[in-house]
Formats: C-alpha cells, sequence, structure tokens
C-alpha cells in the first residue's frame, strides 16, 4: 500500500525520503487508489478489506509491500493483500532466514543476478534488495565457490 508524499495515515506521515528509498511504491497497483477509503479505513469490515486485497492481487509488487510491511511492524490497513489480523499472525510466525527464502522463492531473480554481476556481492545484494551478507549466505547455501564467498569464509577461519 503506498501513501501520497507528505500524507499522514493513521498516525504515521509518509515523507518524500521514504518514498524515495522504496522505489517499489511508484510501480504499485494502489498508488492511485483511494487509500483511506478502501486500504485504511475508518471501520474496516469483510467487503472493504476484499475490495483492498483485489487490487493487490493484481499489484506487479506485492512481495514487496508485504515486506515493507512486515519489516516496518505495520499495524493498520491492508499491506502486501494481507489484512491486519494475517499481519500480525505473519509477524508471529517463525521466519526463515532471508537467505533460505532466497534460495527457496526467489531462485530465477538470485540466478539471472549472479549472471550480470558475478563475483560483485554488492551489485547482486542491491540487485535482490538484500544485504551483502545475506547474498554470502546465499552463495554457501548453493555451493557456491566463487572467490568473494572463499575470501569471506578465510576470514572468519582467521578470527577463530
Amino acid at each position: 500500500m503506498t501513501s501520497p508524499n507528505n500524507r499522514q495515515d493513521s498516525g504515521r506521515t509518509i515523507i518524500p525520503a521514504v518514498r524515495a528509498s522504496n522505489h517499489w511504491q511508484d510501480r504499485a497497483a494502489c498508488k492511485t487508489a483511494d487509500a483511506e477509503a478502501i486500504f485504511f479505513p475508518v471501520s474496516p469490515n469483510a467487503a472493504t478489506i476484499q475490495a483492498a486485497k483485489e487490487i493487490c492481487y493484481g499489484c506487479p509488487v506485492i512481495e514487496d509491500c508485504k515486506r515493507f510491511a512486515l519489516e516496518n511492524r505495520e499495524t493498520h490497513g491492508v499491506w502486501g493483500g494481507m489484512s491486519e489480523k494475517e499481519l500480525q499472525a505473519a509477524r508471529r510466525a517463525p521466519q526463515k532466514p532471508r537467505a533460505v527464502r532466497i534460495v527457496e522463492k526467489q531462485r530465477a531473480e538470485w540466478d539471472a543476478a549472479v549472471a550480470e554481476h558475478g563475483d560483485d556481492n554488492k551489485a547482486i545484494a542491491r540487485a535482490l534488495h538484500a544485504d551483502v551478507r545475506t547474498v554470502e549466505q546465499v552463495r554457501q547455501l548453493v555451493g557456491d565457490t566463487s572467490p568473494a564467498v572463499e575470501l569471506r569464509q578465510d576470514q572468519m577461519g582467521a578470527a577463530a
């Protein structure tokens, strides 16, 4: 769910700096929707929640939105096709490490990023919206023996 610049939704102000760092919001299906009425209703009911979810289900950035809501502990509204109750339940559920989730659910994106960027872990991290340590962990999970992984393993062994 996106919010217009400098608009206050459910007590949170979304400012341009936040939007700039979350470029996925510019491609969101809800970008032009009436956010207050659809995604942040005063009295949510099954019909309004379903209407919001219908917009989400056709959205190209639904996973980014869901991840944003979970990472930022959003407590109000529909985000990434999930109601407030569903978001709350997802936050309570044990999470697999990010590296494991990338291997399981983003393998095609991982393979494309490695094909494009080779051993450049920083570039791969940017492509996957992850951090460099996560990229190193994914490389280890998939059995990648690139120089970047071997170097990191050598450094870890020297520190032990």
